[in-house]
């Protein structure tokens, strides 16, 4: 006891209690609980603000959220124990609607300004009709060494990460993230919508496996991703798939990629595979970087429509065309 007391009185901030911090502890044998446990949590977090910042610490275990999203809050961090050990669990669902944007969309987590997701798993698996891992729709969070994970049969469509805008918003800090998406109709690792802030992605991986229509590692349409660096973007099977599929985008300025000691594999889709694939004006600029692209009867390292192309020290093989452009090409090394 003596020994106890000479160490709080040595150490004073191990008396204190920890008074922004949260702690969620899963009910044992009961996801579905624990699941509500953590929302609750969540909600009852008094005015977090800039002054006023909190952290919500998740400890190891499955929280169930079934049908109901966990909204994330800003000033409100939610950390896990690690990947491998906490996981948050859904079966949330996302509608067609018609539109721009056409979705009316929900995720397992649902993102939030001055926040950041980190040390954890998000899966979205089941019944749902359409399934998003993570949404963040018009709010930018952080996220940092987060694993998502999407599943459905073929008759839906299916996202890691949907990125949505309508001006300065869905443009999240994307480091050490893992993205798997399995099945589906249209099936996407991350997808940017209409969101005008430059984004960028490092050190992740992206696997996509399906896709009864179309697959992407990534999707853009009319979003500004802007640089990806240190990353594996890997797809397979299904119909038609891309490892980078641009089907708009921005003019004024025009839009521009950058890829950067980036690998990507595309292979054994029923109908064509491509590295990268532009339907639109777009820049792309490969550096460093590694494309190898196989199928059968058309496999594409790079198709743009009409946007320039520059590859620089860089290690491309495709079946079909190496590099096919209407734009102007810059090849070096």
């Amino acid at each position: 006891r003596c020994a106890a007391v000479a160490i709080l009185l040595a150490f004073p901030a191990l008396s204190h209690a920890q008074i922004r911090t949260v702690l969620v502890s899963p009910v044992p044998g009961d996801p579905v609980a624990s699941g509500t446990a953590l929302r609750n949590a969540l909600a009852g977090i008094q005015s977090p603000s800039a002054s006023n910042p909190w952290l919500l610490k998740v400890e190891p275990g499955v929280y169930d959220v079934q049908t109901n999203p966990v909204q994330m809050r800003s000033w409100v961090s939610i950390e896990g124990s690690g990947i491998e050990s906490t996981t948050i669990r859904g079966n949330v669902q996302t509608f067609i609607t018609q539109g721009a944007p056409f979705l009316h969309p929900a995720g397992t987590v649902n993102g939030a300004d001055n926040a950041e997701l980190r040390n954890l798993t998000v899966e979205n698996i089941g019944s749902s009709q359409h399934a998003i891992a993570m949404l963040n729709r018009n709010v930018s969070p952080r996220i940092y060494r987060v694993r998502f994970i999407t599943q459905g049969d073929e008759n839906k469509s299916l996202w890691g990460m949907l990125n949505e805008g309508f001006g300065s918003g869905g443009a999240p800090i994307l480091e050490e993230i893992e993205v798997r998406v399995t099945g589906g109709r249209f099936t996407i690792g991350i997808e940017y919508q209409g969101t005008e802030t430059f984004s960028e992605i490092h050190r992740s991986k992206i696997v996509v496996l399906g896709g009864t229509t179309q697959s992407a590692g990534i999707g853009i349409t009319t979003g500004r991703l802007n640089r990806i660096r240190d990353t594996v973007i890997e797809t397979y099977f299904g119909a038609s798939a891309s490892g980078i599929h641009v089907r708009s985008a921005f003019t004024n300025p025009p839009q521009d990629l950058w890829l950067m000691n980036t690998t990507i594999i595309s292979a054994s889709s029923t109908q064509s595979n491509y590295g990268i694939k532009s339907d639109d004006a777009f820049t792309v600029n490969v550096m460093g970087s590694q494309i190898w692209v196989h199928h059968h009867s058309q496999a594409f390292g790079i198709r743009q429509t009409t946007g320039p192309t520059a590859v620089l020290n860089s290690h491309i093989i495709a079946g079909t065309g190496v590099v096919s452009s209407n734009g102007g090409v810059n090849i070096s090394n």
